[in-house]
């Protein structure tokens, strides 16, 4: 028969849905012999997962004569179950009486599976993108709860948005999701224990490597071994002559006299990370 020459897995089924003929391609693929084929054995070829499907789309092209395309998995004669596109159309004789449908079958297993891959791909995307907005909202909730604490903090939450907005612009390029003050060093010298944790929990929210001593005598070691950016030292503590934010150690280590900046105790944390910011980086605040 012309059909069986053709590389294309054809087949002719009867009104009643049995098979009547299925070409040498068709068997070839499937492993099955020509009287295997026949009637309901033709079904046997499809995965179990998808016979339901199957049967309802051809039963109800069949009952209407109308044409029909859906994809399943077929078994292979290796057992291997591989995606193929069936597409059948109604024949008539020439008196125009239904006698059954002709079909056709072409694989499309790596076309499928590279789909299947691809909206993986995206569904991993999806959920990566949720992810990163997740932790960043609760990066912000962390940060607004540390702010919380302090008087007027609406108003603190504007001045570090505002002061992360300008960062990001600034000529050092920094990214525009960077912390404020990622990278700077901050060495904390304060002796109230709820003081000195407060300043360290609100230096390391914006970013900052934050360390903190005890003690004036402790200082001068901790800048030699750390060489932190800035120093924040209470100048009135037991007549030491401190320093407030100390910019940019000289690379001795030895703290320069003077004052860089002066805050007003008790320090609003706001006010903290303003003056750290302009003292880093004074061309961009």
């Amino acid at each position: 028969m012309l059909e069986d020459d053709l590389p294309v897995m054809l087949w002719r089924a009867r009104p009643d849905l049995s098979c009547e003929h299925a070409n040498r391609a068709w068997l070839e693929f499937t492993g099955f012999s020509a009287e295997e084929a026949q009637g309901e054995g033709w079904s046997r070829v499809v995965h179990a997962e998808d016979l339901a499907r199957w049967l309802d789309t051809c039963v109800r092209a069949f009952d209407a004569r109308t044409p029909f395309a859906l994809e399943y998995r077929m078994r292979r004669h290796d057992g291997e179950y591989r995606w193929v596109l069936e597409r059948g159309s109604p024949r008539r004789s020439a008196e125009g009486a239904f006698i059954g449908f002709l079909g056709a079958c072409v694989e499309i297993d790596e076309h499928k599976r590279a789909l299947g891959a691809l909206a993986r791909l995206h569904e991993r995307e999806r959920r990566l993108r949720i992810a990163t907005e997740q932790a960043s909202r609760a990066k912000d909730a962390l940060l607004t709860s540390v702010l919380a604490e302090l008087r007027s903090p609406s108003d603190a939450i504007s001045k570090l948005l505002e002061l992360s907005r300008v960062n990001a612009q600034s000529p050092l390029g920094h990214p525009l999701d960077a912390p404020l003050l990622a990278g700077v060093r901050v060495l904390v010298v304060e002796d109230d224990p709820q003081v000195r944790e407060l300043l360290l929990k609100v230096l390391r929210m914006a970013g900052a490597e934050a360390w903190a001593v005890e003690r004036s005598e402790q200082a001068l070691p901790a800048l030699e071994k750390w060489r932190p950016d800035v120093m924040l030292s209470d100048p009135g503590r037991d007549g030491h002559d401190g320093y407030l934010l100390l910019q940019r150690q000289h690379a001795s280590g030895a703290m320069a006299g003077g004052y860089d900046a002066q805050l007003a105790k008790p320090v609003e944390p706001v006010a903290l990370l303003a003056t750290v910011a302009r003292l880093m980086h004074p061309a961009s605040v």
